[in-house]
This record gives structure tokens, sequence and C-alpha cells, in this order.
């Protein structure tokens, strides 16, 4: 019987020591991104606002390569993370602290219910890439339409090379027991627009499929149903135990 497989879809690569937790439990791994992150540096397009809104960790490294880190971030009354994982990276990469996690699902409902004003926020400053632009802009509209946002370009998404040849590798070679664990709704995303119907119903069949948390296995969802698996915690040693562990089916 073949060793199953897991692939792992990420900018970032598996640690080798959780790799080697994978292989005594009898997997094998294949690390996958899909795409590089470009920073973006331009240090005049920074306005200073009332609080910050990290989108994702890639967001975090954007922005302090745009700011001098031991006194512009102090400015900022308030600093806003979208979920655990990105908070858990500020306090390891900068340790920062941030002041609000966003407890909701999604970032429409923590922009629809929390109290930006109440808070002393009329200005937000929001770091991300050029594609999420217009997301941000119609929820600014439709659920803060009083506060205002500062959209500012800090990263870009660029697909990598031979990505198409990667993916049709990873189609004839996937097997029963594999295992394919999305860590951003972009990898998820990607993957879907570069297979066929077929071959997203196939990989649905073959294999287990494991979302980092709720932002991710929301654009899951929208695409499978509710066929997968979502960890609890984003961490790469929680879904690695996840893994070992052959967690339930998500319902």
């Amino acid at each position: 019987m073949k060793i199953p497989k897991v692939w792992w879809f990420s900018s970032k690569a598996l640690s080798k020591a959780l790799e080697e937790k994978l292989i005594l439990a009898n997997y094998t791994l294949e690390n996958i991104s899909m795409f590089n992150i470009d920073i973006v540096v331009d240090k005049r397009n920074i306005e200073l606002a009332d609080g910050i809104y990290f989108v994702s960790k890639a967001a975090v490294d954007g922005l302090f390569e745009n700011l001098t880190y031991s006194t512009d971030i102090h400015k900022y009354k308030m600093i806003i993370a979208t979920g655990q994982g990105t908070a858990d990276y500020l306090k390891a990469k900068y340790n920062i602290l941030p002041t609000v996690i966003n407890p909701y699902k999604t970032v429409e409902e923590f922009f629809e219910h929390f109290n930006f004003k109440s808070n002393g926020i009329s200005k937000l400053l929001i770091p991300l890439c050029k594609d999420s632009f217009h997301k941000y802009k119609k929820i600014n509209i439709k659920y803060q339409p009083d506060l205002q946002i500062h959209l500012v370009e800090v990263y870009r998404r660029v697909p990598c090379e031979k990505i198409d040849q990667t993916l049709s590798d990873l189609i004839s070679s996937i097997c029963v027991n594999d295992v394919m664990v999305f860590t951003s709704p972009l990898h998820w995303q990607m993957l879907t627009n570069r297979i066929s119907e077929n071959s997203v119903r196939f990989i649905m069949k073959k294999t287990r499929i494991i979302s980092i948390g709720p932002i991710t296995s929301k654009s899951i969802k929208n695409k499978v149903g509710k066929y997968f698996i979502e960890s609890n915690n984003p961490s790469q040693s929680s879904i690695v135990e996840l893994i070992i562990n052959k967690g339930e089916k998500y319902d």
C-alpha cells in the first residue's frame, strides 16, 4: 500500500521538525507554494491613521518594510489582527500584541459589529495587496460608511513559475488517504481556478482536505460544501496533530 502524502499549500514550508513528525507517522510531504510574495516599498504612501487592521502575515511584513518600527508603530491607538494566526505572527516576529483580534469568522462580520467610533478610530490604515482593494472598499461602504479607510499596497502576489505543471503532476499522483492542507483562501482559489471541475471532484473523493481556519473554510465551503476539516488552531503543529489523529469531517 502506498504511503499517504500531505500536500501542504502555503507560502511558508512546513518546518523540518514537523516534517519528521509526519514521516514517523507514516506520511510523506510535498510543500506547494502557489505564489511568491513581493514586498512593495513606498514610504511616501503611508499615511498616519488612528488604527491599523492587519489582513494577513504578508501585510504585517509589508507594512514594517515601510515603517520605522521603533517610532512609527507607537503612533497608532489600536492594532487589529484579522485572526489568531496573524496575531501570533505579530508577537513572534515583532513582539507586538494586537489591541484587538477579530473574533468572527469573516472580516465582514467584524466591520459590521465593531464600534470604531467609540474606540476613537475615525481613520483606519489597511495594508494589503492591490487585489483586495475592491473587497475592502465594499466592506467600508456597506458596514462603516463613516469610517475613513486608507488602503495601501504593501505586497504583491506573483504566481510561481511552472505552477500549472506542478498541479498537473499533483492530480496524476494523488492517492486515497492523501491529505491536502490549505493555509489561506488564495491557495484554495488559485488551485480550483487552475484545474477542471472534474479534477476538483476527483480531489474531494480521494483526499482529506484541511483548512487552517474560518476564513479559508468559507472559501472552500463556497466551492465544495461541508466536506472538509477545519483546524481549531492555525499553528503548523496543531494542523500536523490533526493530520496524525485523523480529524473528523467538518460539519
